[in-house]
């Protein structure tokens, strides 16, 4: 439903295709607007930050259709803005600024709240971390800067400037999104703001451009650089492939304390510090168990309520 709004959009702006909602393109629209930025706490700034980005894209191409001044541009570019635009962009923002609303009364780790000032002085780190841990990123920005090279040096048409200069407005997404992020909030399983979850938007876009640069060069690259490229794609999916392991021992361990608790007689059970239980980090007081304890009584799960604390000792 999400990819569907998205499509729609994308179709409408960057490919300039004619829209064509539909009664149920419209209900469809209306119930991702409502469900998808109250499922997660990052779908509400996605959306607003991409707003801005349409609108910037529509400004660019727009507004020199026009000898006005500024203010009378932007009226301007809002007028000439195609109305499925509208249709799909203001019930999801409207809904997604609620949506924020409501976070500021989330009473999760409110002790552990650090300054907006102090939090953008975390990003940077958490930028260096997410390109430096692992090699996954790394790889694509290798792979998108190898794609950029051999667009302009072997296939430097019209379309391929065309892919070539989406890349300023996935930048352009990147720069607003990350500049939003820490006005978020702070997460201490998350301590220096930017983490491998709070990059997943970023980390689309790029595999958008990824795949279809990529799409373009098999189709229009020729003989041995056709060659030496395919065998390059190659050595990248083994590397992907050999490091996408499912790390299932932490879950399984989860699940072996839920079930101990479950037949405990005790009202208050020790679990081992092992791996996380339900939350973020181990539970070391048996008073940080109570939300958990009355959602496992809520669930069946167990038939009274019971705290746990954990510990290694």
């Amino acid at each position: 439903m999400g990819i569907g709004v998205v499509t729609s959009i994308y179709r409408i702006t960057y490919l300039r295709a004619a829209p064509k909602p539909g009664l149920a393109i419209f209900l469809l629209t209306l119930i991702a607007a409502v469900v998808l930025p109250l499922s997660g706490p990052l779908i509400p700034g996605v959306v607003l930050v991409v707003c801005v980005v349409v609108f910037v894209f529509f400004y660019h191409h727009l507004s020199k259709e026009a000898t006005l001044s500024f203010p009378k541009k932007i009226v301007y570019v809002f007028l000439k803005i195609p109305r499925s635009i509208y249709l799909f962009l203001i019930p999801i923002a409207l809904v997604s600024l609620y949506s924020l609303f409501l976070g500021r009364f989330d009473p999760n780790f409110q002790g552990a709240e650090i300054s907006v000032s102090e939090r953008y002085l975390k990003l940077p780190l958490g930028i260096y971390y997410q390109i430096t841990q692992s090699l996954g990123v790394p790889l694509l920005l290798l792979i998108i800067a190898v794609n950029v090279f051999l667009i302009k040096r072997f296939a430097d048409t019209i379309d391929g400037k065309k892919i070539v200069g989406t890349l300023q407005w996935i930048g352009l997404f990147a720069l607003v999104y990350l500049l939003l992020l820490p006005l978020g909030g702070y997460r201490p399983y998350r301590p220096n703001i930017l983490r491998y979850d709070t990059f997943i938007p970023i980390t689309i876009v790029l595999i958008y451009f990824y795949g279809n640069s990529t799409y373009f060069l098999i189709n229009n690259l020729q003989g041995r650089s056709l060659k030496y490229y395919g065998i390059f794609l190659f050595a990248l999916f083994a590397v992907y492939m050999n490091s996408d392991r499912i790390e299932t021992e932490k879950y399984r361990f989860e699940r072996q304390c839920i079930e101990n608790l479950a037949k405990s007689p005790s009202e208050v059970t020790k679990l081992p510090a092992t791996f996380n239980v339900m939350s973020w980090y181990p539970l070391t007081d048996p008073k940080q168990s109570e939300s958990n304890a009355t959602m496992l009584k809520f669930w069946n799960i167990t038939k009274e309520k019971k705290l746990y604390y954990q510990s290694n000792d």
